[in-house]
């Protein structure tokens, strides 16, 4: 499924790193699909555990799960985010450039170690 991105919230402290995609799903209403990186505490965690996790708001795990993100696609109006646990397809036409470049810097400060393939098709 294709989730229509309504806005973008970005989020930078001394702990998190975060950005919030801000959805229009048909069944939901609103959602929202966050990337969070928290180094704060990530040195004293095992190589499975760190990374950008990913959470979404319809989801209904009972338990804590890592859904930590494997690789990112971003081209023209569509982002493709893959995770250990399951794929999302974004449509960002509605998004401004500069708020895609501002999310993309933060997305490379997600990535400061190459935790995850980051691919950025740019269009002349």
């Amino acid at each position: 499924m294709r989730y229509k991105v309504r806005s973008i919230v970005l989020e930078e402290n001394d702990k998190d790193l975060v950005i919030s995609f801000v959805l229009l799903d048909p069944k939901l209403g609103a959602s929202t699909l966050t990337l969070i990186r928290t180094q704060f505490y990530e040195e004293l965690l095992n190589d499975e555990m760190k990374g950008v996790h990913i959470s979404m708001t319809r989801d209904s795990l009972q338990e804590e799960v890592f859904n930590t993100l494997t690789s990112i696609n971003i081209s023209d109006d569509n982002i493709d985010i893959s995770s250990s646990l399951d794929e999302y397809h974004l449509d960002v036409s509605d998004i401004s450039a500069i708020d895609m470049k501002k999310m993309l810097l933060l997305l490379n400060k997600q990535n400061s170690d190459n935790q995850f393939t980051l691919n950025v098709v740019e269009t002349v």
